[in-house]
């Protein structure tokens, strides 16, 4: 069973990298961080279906917010 999970996460990578066209990061947390602000999910929808998500909000960064 922990096997097929490893294996189904593993597929589920790839086939966000090649719809996305970028490599995640392998580790479970980084990952989680990777995608923890929506953007790169919403950026999937919208390549499975257009105007899925019909706008995406970006956070500024910090560096932007000192001027």
């Amino acid at each position: 069973m922990k096997l097929m999970k490893v294996i189904n996460e593993k597929i589920c990578i790839k086939v966000l990298e090649s719809r996305l066209n970028t490599t995640l990061p392998s580790g479970r947390s980084q990952l989680s961080a990777s995608l923890a602000d929506g953007v790169k999910l919403c950026n999937f929808a919208n390549r499975i279906r257009l105007r899925a998500v019909h706008s995406l909000f970006t956070p500024v960064s910090d560096d932007v917010n000192n001027f």
